[in-house]
């Protein structure tokens, strides 16, 4: 109701997106470095861990560009496990291939931002849609159709940019934050081979 007094239409998903992918089924083999390969134990706090990311060759990359390469700008939704767990795909991943426990969104026209629709989705707004799903029976598996019936709200441009900036904030923080903690433990670490005390 707040948000039809603000003038801010909802969508469906499936009228936000071209058409929903699920990730690649190949059982693929990690190699050292290539193309990174993205699966849902790589996410941490709502976007992927560079330092968990697996990597498979371009050779098998290429073959599953069509149906499980992503872009940036894309949306992965989790099918399973920790079900509509949502990450906005950075510049840094364009053109990486996806799982098959995941689902991509592909917002077209401009009318969502993806960082916004991720974390609409992943809000209590979108988790509740999910959960809606669970009809007499637990929910294991997202399907397409599933996620493509969720609503979003959609308030203007500037909105969705306000709250991704915000979204974008919070990860700095975070880079921060664990780049605090790695220099820490390395000072630590120099001070006891030195035999210092900590105290």
């Amino acid at each position: 109701e707040k948000c039809k007094n603000k003038g801010w239409a909802t969508e469906s998903i499936a009228n936000l997106s071209a058409p929903l992918k699920y990730g690649s089924s190949t059982k693929l083999e990690y190699i050292e470095s290539g193309v990174p390969f993205l699966r849902i134990a790589d996410i941490s706090r709502y976007r992927f861990d560079f330092d968990e990311i697996k990597y498979i060759s371009f050779e098998a990359a290429q073959e599953e560009s069509l149906q499980a390469k992503v872009k940036f700008g894309d949306v992965l939704i989790s099918r399973t496990g920790t079900l509509g767990l949502s990450v906005a795909i950075p510049k840094e991943l364009e053109n990486s291939v996806f799982g098959s426990y995941m689902i991509r969104v592909r917002p077209q026209n401009n009318a969502v931002d993806s960082t916004y629709l991720s974390l609409y989705l992943n809000s209590m707004a979108g988790k509740l849609q999910v959960e809606q799903t669970n009809t007499g029976a637990i929910q294991t598996n997202l399907t397409i159709p599933v996620i493509e019936a969720i609503r979003i709200v959609i308030p203007p441009n500037d909105v969705q940019k306000m709250f991704a900036k915000e979204v974008e904030k919070s990860f700095i923080a975070q880079d921060e934050a664990k780049r605090l903690l790695a220099e820490a433990k390395e000072e630590v670490e120099r001070l006891k081979k030195e035999g210092k005390s900590l105290k």
